[in-house]
């Protein structure tokens, strides 16, 4: 048996060096594109992407946009409304006034001054001028004017209707005659035309253009009064180169007006028997009857060949053709 000599004895390490530190691997585009053409894929340049994307902007080139401009007019529209109202804002401040916007909502035009410092070109107002002739010549107790004002109105009074001051002014004179004149006038003594009594009452019996061009503008109102009640007429008189002869159909026309027709009578009338012809003392007419109120008759006729007579009641139309008989006849 052989002696081995003595080996040197091997300490026993108890502490370990740590392992290296895995590989890592940073991929990129390049790895990419090796790892893809070393399994057989395809491989793909740069410039080839950029000559793709190059050539979709060519086909699909992008929109310019126009709207730049319409923003600018406007950014521009609106600095120049908000400097035009601070600028009127600050007018009004300085002077101490306000302005008056109300013409704006009642469709009528400023026509006088309605503010101090502030001046309206007045709206001139023109009425056709009417020198009034009676063709009556009743005394003067028995002649009634009643004002109608024609400015604006100013008071509750001012209100009232032609009906409400005609009913008013027979109220108060009682006791007169039967037959009474009354005057509608302005107050400034001014009579009223036909053709603006007919709008004062909104009565439309022709056209406006008739009563102009074939009647004179003065008129005559007469009331006959009785025991069934107060009844208004009309007197219109033809113009010189007029006749009754080609008037006729003219006039006859307002017989299919038979609204128009009961507003002239003081209580609207009901239960029209139809028109048909009459006589009032020698004298042609057209009537239409009514069954209320009792005594109720629209009656008109030419007298004396220049004279249109009109009348709610059959009694007054007499009693005003036996008044023109009289003044035909000297008086």
């Amino acid at each position: 048996m052989v002696d081995l000599p003595d080996l040197p004895k091997i300490q026993k390490q108890t502490d370990f060096a740590p392992p290296p530190p895995p590989e890592i691997e940073v991929r990129t585009m390049k790895s990419d594109l090796d790892s893809i053409s070393a399994s057989g894929g395809i491989s793909l340049q740069a410039d080839e992407v950029a000559s793709m994307i190059t050539s979709q902007e060519e086909k699909n080139p992008p929109r310019k946009s126009g709207g730049g401009w319409l923003s600018l007019v406007l950014i521009g529209l609106v600095v120049l409304v908000t400097t035009g109202l601070v600028a009127l804002l600050f007018f009004f401040i300085i002077s101490g006034s306000t302005p008056d916007i109300g013409f704006l909502f009642s469709g009528q035009a400023v026509s006088e001054e309605s503010e101090e410092g502030l001046e309206y070109e007045p709206v001139e107002e023109v009425y056709e001028s009417v020198e009034y002739v009676s063709f009556l010549n009743l005394e003067t107790q028995d002649i009634v004017p009643i004002v109608v004002p024609r400015r604006a109105a100013s008071s509750a009074s001012d209100l009232k209707t032609f009906r409400q001051r005609l009913l008013e002014a027979l109220a108060g004179i009682q006791g007169r005659n039967a037959l009474v004149e009354v005057v509608p006038q302005d107050e400034e003594e001014l009579a009223y035309a036909w053709g603006e009594y007919l709008q004062l009452n909104d009565i439309d019996l022709l056209p406006s253009a008739v009563w102009q061009d074939v009647f004179e503008p003065s008129f005559n109102l007469f009331v006959y009064r009785d025991g069934r009640g107060s009844w208004p007429g009309y007197i219109l008189k033809l113009r010189p180169d007029e006749s009754p002869n080609t008037r006729r159909a003219t006039v006859r026309a307002m017989e299919s007006r038979l609204e128009e027709i009961s507003k002239l009578f003081i209580k609207t009338p009901t239960g029209g028997r139809g028109f048909e012809d009459a006589v009032v003392i020698n004298t042609a007419t057209r009537q239409q009857q009514y069954e209320s109120p009792i005594g109720a008759t629209f009656v008109y006729g030419w007298y004396g060949g220049k004279y249109l007579v009109i009348s709610t009641s059959f009694n007054g139309m007499e009693a005003v053709i036996t008044l023109l008989e009289r003044e035909a006849q000297g008086g």
